[in-house]
Parts: structure tokens; C-alpha cells; sequence
């Protein structure tokens, strides 16, 4: 697979703590191999029908479209309870 990072993502990954960032690597790494792979969690948002997100820790979360074999990163920031 292959990442495109909008403007937005790259910003939110900034602003992160440096464990925070470690773990979405790690989510990345994942979602790369397997956008399916059990520890992401990934699913559809409610009512976004083109919009996934990923379980980076219990409170963030990491959101993307998938379209082909090209994953775009829209935003990563703490869940929305």
C-alpha cells in the first residue's frame, strides 16, 4: 500500500506527544500490510460512507479513505466519544 498524507494529517501528526506519534507508526506499519488486520479495529465512520478509522490507542484514532492500493491519512487526533 501506498500513504498519501494531506496537509491536515501532517499537522495533527505534528502537534502529537512523541509516544503518541510512536504508536501511529506502528498503526501505519500496520494499515500498510493489512488495513484489515484485527488491532486496528478499522471500520467505516458512521455516516461517512468513504471515511475509515484505525484504533492508534484507546483514546486516538487515525482517519483515511482507501482507494486502490493508495491509502490517503486525512487526520489523527484523539477519539470522538
Amino acid at each position: 500500500m501506498e500513504f498519501r498524507r494531506v496537509p491536515n494529517f501532517k499537522r495533527d501528526y505534528r502537534k502529537l506527544p512523541a509516544a503518541i506519534r510512536d504508536r501511529v507508526d506502528k498503526t501505519l506499519r500496520l494499515l500498510g500490510v493489512n488495513p484489515r488486520h484485527p488491532s486496528l479495529r478499522a471500520h467505516k465512520r458512521e455516516g461517512e460512507d468513504d471515511i475509515w478509522q484505525a484504533r492508534v490507542t484507546q483514546n486516538y484514532r487515525l482517519y483515511f479513505q482507501m482507494e486502490g492500493d493508495t491509502i490517503t491519512l486525512l487526520a489523527v487526533g484523539p477519539h470522538e466519544k
